[in-house]
């Protein structure tokens, strides 16, 4: 988990995903938000993750981490890719698309196997989603979405980002999220754009709380 200080309050990003957390880092600067971790010590409960979509999802982490750390505000994460031709698979399951003990790897390698008879582009379209849910004191305050839609290629190409970045490529770019530098990724993710929702609610919140 991380935090973010801002002048009239702090909010703390519930994720232990070190590379969300850098994305995190670089996409909340671009609204003059600093990100700091907590104390790698602290052991803190994690909240079960039952929910049927990436906001129930969202929602159940932002709840639980605000009902520990009742003086902050909680900002969740879920996120993941949905291939059309898949029914939205891998969707909620994304990280765990290979089992719990899998790896991006592995993941990668399911969902190439699984799409190997669509071999046409167009049959290879899809979309990253990212749900954001705002807390405090285990009531949701704020929720936004972003997604991101592109193919999936046939095999991976780039070696930057992660999870599921080397397959999914974005036309407009004309190259795969692993093979955007930082910057370019973080003007166009899902992730950024969920933020950039997120942080317009933040900045409205902390002009009232400065002039009242």
């Amino acid at each position: 988990m991380n935090v973010i200080k801002t002048n009239k309050f702090i909010i703390l990003i519930a994720t232990s995903n070190p590379h969300k957390v850098k994305e995190f880092q670089n996409i909340f600067k671009q609204f003059s938000l600093a990100v700091s971790g907590l104390p790698k010590n602290q052991k803190i409960p994690l909240p079960i993750e039952n929910g049927g979509s990436f906001s129930e999802n969202a929602d159940i982490k932002a709840i639980h981490y605000s009902c520990l750390f009742p003086d902050h505000w909680i900002l969740a994460d879920d996120s993941g890719l949905c291939v059309d031709i898949l029914h939205g698979a891998p969707g909620i399951h994304s990280s765990r698309f290979s089992g719990i003990t899998g790896s991006s790897e592995k993941n990668n390698s399911k969902l190439l196997s699984m799409m190997a008879s669509y071999s046409s582009l167009s049959l290879r379209s899809a979309r990253f989603v990212c749900c954001l849910s705002l807390a405090k004191n285990g009531q949701i305050v704020k929720r936004t979405k972003g997604e991101v839609h592109g193919k999936i290629l046939l095999e991976a190409a780039g070696e930057k980002g992660f999870g599921y970045d080397p397959l999914f490529y974005y036309s407009p770019f004309k190259k795969t999220f692993s093979q955007l530098d930082e910057r370019e990724k973080n003007k166009i993710s899902h992730r950024f754009r969920a933020v950039r929702k997120m942080a317009d609610f933040i900045s409205c919140f902390k002009r009232k709380k400065d002039t009242s």
